[in-house]
C-alpha cells in the first residue's frame, strides 16, 4: 500500500482548469453586471422619457397618472409627493416630453393634455393611487412591474433575510451532531415529521395563496384602494403556480409516509450503520472543523451569486413603451447569463461538498488502519495531496455527482436498466474519494475499483451500503424545507415568496450536506474501506472490522434469518 501512494500524481487536471475557466467566466461576468446593472432600479416606475422616478429622479419617487383614461395611460409624470385634495392648482412634478407642464388643465376640449388633480395616496412608495374607484379601475393592469422585476426587488428587499434563515440550517446541524449518538431514532423520526409538516404548510400556503387570488378575479370597481391593489397583484401571479405547488406537495407527502413506513423495519440497521460513523467522529472531533468551514465558503459564495443575480436582473434594455412598469426588459443575452451563472452556482457549491467529503474520507482512511496501532497506512498532508494531486478529480466528480445523483436513485428504486446501473452508476459515487486516497487515480479510475467491490457484494451492499446516503439524504431535505417554510412565513406578504424561499432551500440544503455528511459519509467510508481490506490487502495488513460495523452484520443476519 506504501509503494502505490508515493506514485501520487495530478489526476483529472484537466477537468480542475474547466472549473477555473468556469469560475473565470463567473467573475467576469459579475464584474460586467456590477459596471452595467443598479439594484435599486428594479421594481421602480418610469416617466415617458425612461427616467426612473426616485432613482433618476431622485427627488421625485411617485408615479402619477395625468389623465387616468384608457387610452391616455401613457400620460405620467414623476412627483414629490401624491395630492390629496382636488384643490390645488400645481403638481410638485418633473416634468417630460409627454407632460410638458406641472400646471393644473382639467381640459375638456382635448383630453390628451389635461392635466387632472384628484385625491390619491401613496403606495408602496412608488405610486400616487386615486382614491375615485373609476380612475384606480382604469390603471390597475398598468402598477404592477413584471415578473423579473418584482422577484429581483423582492430579492434585493429580503436577501439579508434569506441569508440569515440560512444560516438556522447550522444551529440544526450542529445540534444534531451533538444528539445523534444517543438519540439517533428519535431524530431520524423528526426528519420525517418535519418533511411532512414542511410539505403539508407548503401545500396549505399555495391553497390560501390560489383561492386568494381567485377571489380577486371577482372584484369589481367598487372595491376600496387596497383590494385593487390586491386584484393587480395577483394579475401578475400565476395561479398555475400555486395548482403545481399544491399537487407537488399532497404527492411528496403521501410518498414520505409510505417511504416512512418502508424504512421502519430498517430503523435499527440504519442507526446502526450510522453509529459506525460515529467511532471516528469522537476520536477526531476536530474533523467537525471541515464542515464549519465550508459552511462560511458557502454563504460567502451564495451572497456573492445573489448580489450578481441582482445585478444581472437589473441589467435592463428599454422597450419602445411609454406605461411606468412596462419600459424596461431583460434581454435574451442576460437571461442567457443567468441561466449560466445558476449552473456555475450548483456546480461551485457540489464542488465545495466534494472537497469537505474528500477531506473526510482522508480523515476516516487514517483512523482506519492505525487502529491497534498499525502504521499501514502511510499519513500524508491530505489538504496538500488535495490541492497538488486531486483538486481535479474533485471537480470532475462533483459534477458527475450531482447529474446522476437523481437517475441513481430512480434506476435503484426501480430496477430497471440494472446493466447501465452496474456498469456507469456504481462507478459514479463519493466513495472514490475514498479509494484515491489509498491509491491515487483518477476519479474514474477509482470508480472501476468501487464497482468491483459493490458487485463482489452486491446483495449486502444493496441492504445497507446507501444507508449512510439514505440518512443524509433524509436530514438534508428535511432541514432544507424547514429552512424554507420558515423563510417562507417570514416574506409572506410578497407576492414571489415561494420563489424567493427556494434560495433559502437551496443553500440550507448544501450547507446541511457538508454536517450530516461527516456521519454519512464517514459510516460509508468505513464500510468501503473494510471491503477494500477484504479484497487487496493481506492478512498482515488487513485490520479488524469495527465493532460497530460488525454489529451492522450481525443485525443484517438477525433480518435475514427473520424473513425466512
Amino acid at each position: 500500500m506504501q509503494e502505490k501512494q508515493e506514485q501520487r500524481k495530478s489526476t483529472d487536471l484537466i477537468c480542475f482548469w474547466c472549473f477555473s475557466l468556469f469560475q473565470a467566466f463567473f467573475f467576469c461576468i459579475s464584474i460586467y453586471a456590477l459596471l452595467n446593472g443598479n439594484p435599486n432600479k428594479l421594481g421602480v416606475p418610469y416617466d415617458p422619457d425612461h427616467s426612473s422616478c426616485g432613482f433618476d429622479l431622485e427627488q421625485y419617487k411617485y408615479i402619477y397618472f395625468t389623465t387616468p383614461s384608457n387610452n391616455f395611460l401613457y400620460r405620467t409624470v414623476c412627483l414629490s409627493e401624491c395630492p390629496n385634495t382636488q384643490q390645488i392648482t400645481k403638481l410638485q412634478c418633473s416634468p417630460n416630453s409627454i407632460v410638458k407642464s406641472c400646471q393644473i388643465n382639467p381640459s375638456v376640449t382635448n383630453i390628451s393634455e389635461s392635466i387632472l388633480a384628484y385625491p390619491s395616496e401613496a403606495y408602496n412608495s412608488q405610486i400616487c393611487l386615486p382614491k375615485n374607484p373609476d380612475y384606480l379601475n382604469e390603471i390597475k393592469e398598468f402598477i404592477v412591474p413584471s415578473v423579473n422585476q418584482k422577484i429581483g426587488s423582492g430579492l434585493r428587499d429580503l436577501k439579508w433575510i434569506i441569508l440569515a434563515i440560512s444560516l438556522i440550517s447550522v444551529i440544526i446541524s450542529v445540534i444534531v451532531l451533538l444528539f445523534i449518538e444517543k438519540y439517533s431514532t428519535h431524530i431520524f423520526w423528526g426528519y420525517f415529521v418535519i418533511i411532512i409538516l414542511s410539505l403539508f404548510s407548503l401545500c396549505l400556503f399555495g391553497a390560501q395563496q390560489y383561492y386568494s387570488s381567485q377571489e380577486q378575479l371577482k372584484l369589481n370597481q367598487q372595491l376600496e384602494t387596497y383590494q385593487i391593489i390586491t386584484f393587480a397583484n395577483s394579475l401578475q401571479i400565476s395561479q398555475k403556480l400555486y395548482q403545481i405547488v399544491m399537487i407537488i406537495s399532497i404527492i411528496a407527502v403521501m410518498l414520505s409516509i409510505i417511504y416512512a413506513i418502508y424504512l421502519k423495519s430498517q430503523t435499527t440497521l440504519l442507526n446502526l450503520f450510522i453509529k459506525v460513523g460515529g467511532d471516528f467522529i469522537k476520536s477526531n472531533i476536530a474533523c467537525i472543523i471541515a464542515p464549519v468551514v465550508g459552511s462560511i465558503m458557502i454563504m460567502i459564495y451564495s451572497f456573492i451569486w445573489i448580489e450578481q443575480q441582482l445585478y444581472l436582473l437589473s441589467n435592463l434594455k428599454i422597450q419602445d413603451n411609454k406605461y411606468p412598469y412596462f419600459q424596461i426588459d431583460l434581454t435574451q443575452d442576460i437571461q442567457v447569463l443567468m441561466i449560466m451563472n445558476f449552473l456555475i452556482f450548483i456546480w461551485t457549491l457540489a464542488f465545495i461538498i466534494g472537497l469537505i467529503e474528500y477531506v473526510t474520507s482522508g480523515m476516516v482512511c487514517e483512523w482506519y488502519y492505525q487502529q491497534g496501532n498499525r502504521m499501514n497506512f502511510e499519513k500524508k498532508n491530505i489538504l496538500s495531496d488535495l490541492i497538488q494531486y486531486h483538486i481535479g478529480s474533485i471537480a470532475l466528480g462533483s459534477m458527475l455527482i450531482t447529474i446522476f445523483k437523481f437517475i441513481k436513485q430512480i434506476l435503484n428504486s426501480t430496477k430497471i436498466c440494472q446493466g447501465f446501473y452496474n456498469r456507469i452508476i456504481l462507478a459514479i459515487s463519493k466513495h472514490n474519494y475514498v479509494i484515491m486516497h489509498i491509491q491515487p487515480n483518477h476519479f474514474l479510475d477509482c470508480g472501476i475499483i468501487v464497482r468491483e467491490l459493490i458487485i463482489k457484494e452486491i446483495d449486502t451492499y444493496n441492504k445497507i451500503g446507501e444507508l449512510g446516503q439514505t440518512f443524509l439524504g433524509i436530514s438534508r431535505l428535511s432541514m432544507a424545507l424547514c429552512c424554507q417554510s420558515i423563510c417562507m412565513l417570514v416574506i409572506q406578504d410578497h407576492p414571489y415568496s415561494i420563489i424567493l424561499s427556494l434560495y433559502c432551500f437551496v443553500i440550507a440544503y448544501s450547507i446541511t450536506s457538508l454536517f450530516i455528511s461527516l456521519y454519512g459519509q464517514s459510516s460509508e467510508a468505513i464500510y468501503m474501506l473494510y471491503l477494500y481490506s477484504q479484497n487487496h490487502l493481506s492478512q498482515e495488513d488487513n485490520p479488524q472490522c469495527t465493532i460497530t460495523l460488525q454489529l451492522v452484520f450481525n443485525q443484517l443476519n438477525d433480518n435475514i434469518n427473520q424473513m425466512q
